[in-house]
């Protein structure tokens, strides 16, 4: 499998992934709290603006991604459905 750099670290990604995508494509884990912007609210806004980012690692690797690069989005702490 080729390997893929995610910052500091590298990432393996299987062939067929490698077919698919260009050599230059990054690789990315997002959380928010739910309370503050939640995957309902990326449904609806489709795109959004993060700012206020405090730690400067995060701010570095959001400041570095490209069009095309691949994101995971998810949060925790949400609320049980009854």
């Amino acid at each position: 499998m080729p390997k893929r750099s995610l910052g500091d670290s590298k990432a393996l990604v299987s062939d067929a992934d490698s077919i698919h995508n260009d050599v230059s494509t990054q690789y990315f884990l997002l959380k928010s709290e739910p309370a503050d912007y939640s995957i309902s609210d990326l449904q609806r806004d489709g795109t959004e603006e993060w700012n206020g980012i405090r730690n400067y690692q995060a701010r570095n690797f959001l400041r570095s991604m490209k069009v095309g690069d691949r994101a995971f989005f998810y949060h925790s702490k949400a609320a049980k459905q009854s």
